[in-house]
């Protein structure tokens, strides 16, 4: 379940171009409906719920999702919000003006473009042809021109500080109470920081596909009617209505969502926890000159060297000794001279980079970067879907990189649907694995 695109996608919808204006409600109301405002604060619930669809499969999780959603997001409230801000901000004269753009040819077409992203079908559709881009989704001078009106509408701006106030929220419902202040707070700026790098790119895809179909000159005449005196006023004073009631909103929502999977977790732990599965037995494999090295794998595991050929170094691989089969590959690395080794930056450019290479098979539009940070091994990893995995072939694959000691521990998670348990049982088996200097000999 991917809450950044519920967040941006949610956020980015209602700072799109708000069609609104002046101070008498019955006009307000009138430009609600001519410019397609009304429009989208309608669907905004049904559209949230579509992301969660196309990002899970878990249906009990898609049913109490829908009902926090519709729970928390009101439409007549948000409307009625806007009316009251906009009707507050403009000036005289300022109606006629607006009104008059959106009635004009470009303005339907917009208002018609806007719409239709505005669905759950719009979503479904955005969806697919952001799989289908291989290189730039726009060129320079048509991207330079959405920047423009990014800029005027304030879509990254807004998003990104809705995004920080809720993965704040969600990870100070989640996070355990015995960590340190210190702790959370590294945690929580990590985050933060994860948001500011995603949104931007997500906007400039969304504005990218939404506006396709207009001419550079078409776009650029849009731009300055956004950046006008009047367009500039109905935007921040819209804006202003909507970015604060959507930020709790979405906060609410997002602690809610957090709660309920952690407590889903929990539940899975506990029914899991049987002597066989939870019983685990220390391995220790020699690496020739290098000590050893040392982990904690379930006793239901069978584990074995695994030196194909298909492998560029030999692996330990983990299979299960009965039941749906998965695979769980660690490969050791080391160096003469520890000074090699990579840091923690380089470690996240490698991982960084394979998850590049990845993406164009995968389902995902975007692909995540996770920390693993452990009492002796960090590092990073991903996870990835396989778009169309050949039978036999498994559909998912997580892979990372760690630095434990003088090691290096690159590895590969595959598993398929219902295997999300083997995916955490392996990280935490290597986050907690460790090196020593000297180690048996084989």
């Amino acid at each position: 379940m991917n809450i950044w695109k519920l967040i941006l996608f949610s956020s980015v919808l209602l700072t799109l171009p708000l069609h609104v204006s002046e101070a008498n409600e019955a006009n307000v109301q009138k430009l609600m409906e001519v410019s397609g405002l009304q429009h989208q604060i309608n669907q905004l619930p049904d559209i949230i719920i579509e992301s969660a669809r196309t990002q899970s499969n878990d249906r009990m999780f898609i049913k109490a999702f829908e009902s926090i959603v519709r729970d928390e997001i009101r439409i007549n409230r948000m409307s009625a919000l806007v009316k009251k801000s906009v009707a507050d901000g403009l000036r005289s004269g300022d109606y006629d003006q607006i009104l008059k753009w959106w009635k004009s040819p470009l303005g339907q077409q917009i208002v018609e473009l806007e719409n239709s992203f505005s669905t759950p079908k719009g979503l479904r559709d955005f969806e697919r042809w952001l799989k289908t881009q291989k290189g730039p989704l726009a060129s320079s001078r048509y991207l330079n021109v959405l920047e423009k009106l990014d800029k005027a509408v304030r879509a990254t701006e807004i998003s990104t500080a809705i995004g920080e106030s809720v993965i704040e929220s969600m990870l100070l419902a989640t996070l355990d109470n015995n960590s340190s202040a210190q702790r959370k707070n590294q945690i929580i700026s990590d985050a933060k920081n994860s948001v500011r790098n995603s949104v931007k790119p997500s906007t400039m895809a969304m504005f990218a596909y939404i506006y396709k179909d207009l001419k550079i000159s078409e776009l650029a005449e849009y731009v300055r009617y956004c950046e006008s005196s009047a367009g500039r006023r109905f935007h921040d004073a819209g804006n202003n209505g909507l970015a604060s009631e959507l930020q709790e909103k979405m906060s609410r929502i997002g602690v809610q969502i957090a709660q309920n999977l952690k407590e889903s977790q929990n539940k899975t732990a506990i029914a899991q926890e049987t002597p066989e599965s939870m019983e685990t037995v220390s391995k220790e494999y020699a690496l020739p000159d290098n000590g050893s090295f040392h982990l904690s794998a379930p006793k239901s595991w069978n584990d074995r060297i695994n030196d194909s050929p298909e492998l560029t170094l030999p692996a330990i691989e983990f299979n299960p000794n009965a039941g749906d089969k998965f695979s769980v590959l660690i490969t050791p690395m080391w160096t003469k001279k520890t000074n090699d080794l990579p840091d923690n930056e380089a470690l996240k450019d490698h991982i960084q980079s394979a998850a590049n290479k990845a993406l164009p098979n995968a389902v995902e539009s975007q692909i995540v970067i996770r920390n693993i940070d452990g009492l002796s091994a960090y590092g990073f990893y991903y996870l990835a879907t396989d778009r169309a995995p050949k039978p036999g072939e498994y559909k998912y694959m997580t892979q990372g990189i760690v630095r434990t000691g003088d090691l290096l521990l690159g590895f590969t998670i595959l598993t398929n649907d219902g295997q999300d348990d083997i995916i955490q049982t392996a990280i935490k088996m290597i986050k907690n694995s460790y090196h020593k200097e000297e180690g048996l000999s084989l």
